[in-house]
C-alpha cells in the first residue's frame, strides 16, 4: 500500500498536466505543483480561491452555464476556456472535468485535469483568419484537414502522404522530414522513393540548406539558388539543387528538424505568401503528428507499466466489459481462484462466482448496460467466489467504473478473507458456548 502510495503520489506531483480539485461552488480544494508551469501560482496561491476569480470576464456566462452543465452530468464534461496567468495574461486551458466523491465520509467535489492549449488554439485562429476566398487556399487547407482527418493511417503513411501533397502543391521533386542534433542531418522521412536518398542518411548540416532555415529560424524559399545570396552555399555546389523552401519544427517545444522541398531547376514563378503560409502550416501540422507518434509511444511504454503493476498487485484484480466478458486477470487473482489467465480469458465473470451471486452479478451488470448508474460502483461488500475445486472462497469486493476515451471498462480488486471468515465464526462459536456455559 505504501509502495502504491508512494507510485501515486510520484504521478500526480510530476505529471505535466494540472490536476485540481473543487468544491462544489468551484473553489480550489487541492492542486497539483504543474500549476506552476501551466499557469504560474503555485498550489497554495490557488487554494481558497475560486476559478472564478480567473477567469476571463467575458466568458463569465459561459463558464458559469458550463459549472451548471458539469454539476449535472455523470461523465466528464471538457471545457476550453481563458485563465489568467499570474504574469497578467490570459492563457487557453482545456479541462475534462466531472463529480467525484473521494470516500463514502466526504461531499462530492468537481475533479478537473488541464493542460495549456494556447498553441493550439493560436494554431486554429490562424487557420481560421486565411482568405477563405482564394481558392488555391481554401483547397489546401482542406488537404491539410483531410490529412489530419486520417486515422486509419500509419505515422509513416500519414508523413509520407504529407510530403506527396507538398510536392504535387508546390512543384517541387523532392520533400524530406529531417532530424538534426548539432551538426548532423538525418534524412527521417522523404518522397519520392525514386529520390537516391534512404532513411537515416546522415549529411553534414553545414552542408544542406536546413542550415540557412535553421539560422534564419523561420521559412526560407529560394526560386533560384545561382542567383540568390547563397549561391556559394555547398549544397548547391554539391547537389544543383536550384529552388528551396523550407521550414524548421519543433517538438514539444523543442528544436527538432525541418520539413523542406526542393527541385533541380529554378522556380517558373517565385514563392507566394500563400505557398508560405502552406508550408508553415505542414511544418506544424507535422510537428503534431510526431509529437502524437511519441506520446503514444510513451503512452504504451506506460501501460505496459502499469500492467506490470497489476500483475504484481498483492490482491486480486480482475477488468472486464460491461457485460462480464473478463479481458485480464492478474498473478494474485491465478492464486486465489486457480484458474491461469488462459482459462479464463474471454469468459463470463460468473464462472469465478457461487449460485445466488452468480445471478446477482448478472442482474446488476444488465442494470448498469441499462442506465450506467448503479449503487455497487466503488463500494466494498463482502461476496461468495468459486475456486477451480469447486470450493467457496469469502472475498472482500470493489467494483470500479472506468472511462478513458475510446474505452469504458470496469474493474473488479477483492482479497481472499476465507480465514478472517472462519476465524470470525469460530470466535463467535467460542462465545455462544461461554455463553451457554454461565447461563447454565
Amino acid at each position: 500500500i505504501k509502495n502504491s502510495e508512494r507510485r501515486y503520489r510520484l504521478l500526480t506531483e510530476n505529471a505535466s498536466d494540472m490536476l485540481a480539485e473543487h468544491e462544489l461552488d468551484g473553489n480550489f480544494s487541492f492542486v497539483t505543483p504543474a500549476s506552476t508551469l501551466i499557469v504560474g501560482y503555485t498550489a497554495e496561491e490557488l487554494v481558497g480561491h475560486s476559478i472564478y476569480d480567473y477567469v476571463d470576464p467575458v466568458q463569465l456566462a459561459f463558464i458559469q452555464a458550463e459549472h451548471k452543465r458539469i454539476l449535472e452530468s455523470n461523465d466528464p464534461v471538457p471545457v476550453t476556456y481563458q485563465f489568467r496567468h499570474k504574469e497578467g495574461h490570459y492563457i487557453w486551458l482545456e479541462s475534462s472535468t466531472r463529480i467525484y466523491q473521494p470516500s463514502e465520509e466526504e461531499e462530492p467535489r468537481i475533479l478537473s485535469v488541464s493542460r495549456d492549449v494556447s498553441q493550439r488554439v493560436a494554431f486554429e485562429e490562424n487557420l481560421q483568419k486565411l482568405n477563405a476566398s482564394l481558392d488555391e487556399q481554401q483547397r489546401r487547407v482542406r488537404l491539410l484537414y483531410e490529412l489530419s482527418a486520417s486515422t486509419e493511417l500509419s505515422i509513416e503513411e500519414q508523413l509520407e502522404a504529407t510530403l506527396k501533397a507538398g510536392l504535387e502543391n508546390l512543384g517541387m521533386e523532392l520533400g524530406i522530414i529531417s532530424r538534426i542534433q548539432e551538426t548532423e542531418y538525418k534524412v527521417l522521412h522523404f518522397y519520392p522513393e525514386s529520390s537516391g536518398l534512404s532513411q537515416g542518411q546522415i549529411f553534414d548540416l553545414g552542408d544542406t540548406y536546413c542550415s540557412i532555415a535553421l539560422n534564419a529560424k523561420d521559412i526560407i524559399a529560394i526560386d533560384e539558388m545561382k542567383s540568390s545570396e547563397f549561391a556559394t552555399h555547398p549544397c548547391y555546389k554539391a547537389f544543383n539543387l536550384e529552388s528551396y523552401i523550407g521550414v524548421p519544427i519543433t517538438v514539444n517545444d523543442e528544436p527538432f528538424g525541418t520539413l523542406n522541398f526542393s527541385r533541380s531547376g529554378p522556380r517558373d514563378t517565385p514563392f507566394t505568401d500563400s505557398d508560405h503560409d502552406f508550408v508553415r502550416l505542414m511544418g506544424q501540422w507535422v510537428s503534431r503528428v510526431i509529437e502524437q507518434d511519441n506520446a503514444t509511444r510513451k503512452l504504451i511504454q506506460s501501460e505496459e507499466r502499469f500492467r506490470a503493476l497489476v500483475r504484481s498487485a498483492v490482491v486480486g484484480v480482475i477488468t472486464m466489459d460491461a457485460y462480464g466478458t473478463i479481458e485480464s486477470y492478474n498473478d494474485a487473482a491465478q492464486n486465489i481462484f486457480g484458474y491461469s489467465l488462459q482459462e479464463v480469458w474471454g469468459k463470463n465473470i460468473k464462472m469465478l462466482m457461487g449460485g445466488s451471486e452468480s445471478q446477482e452479478h448478472d442482474n446488476y451488470l444488465k442494470r448498469f448496460r441499462e442506465t450506467h448508474v448503479d449503487g455497487t460502483v466503488a463500494e466494498s461488500r463482502e461476496v461468495v467466489g468459486k475456486r477451480k475445486d469447486g470450493r467457496a472462497v469469502y472475498l472482500d469486493l470493489g467494483i470500479n467504473e472506468v472511462r478513458t476515451e475510446g474505452s469504458h471498462f470496469l474493474t473488479g480488486t477483492f482479497r481472499d478473507i476465507t480465514e478472517m471468515k472462519k476465524a470470525a465464526d469460530d470466535l463467535a462459536n467460542a462465545h455462544l458456548q461461554l455463553k451457554s456455559v454461565f447461563n447454565s
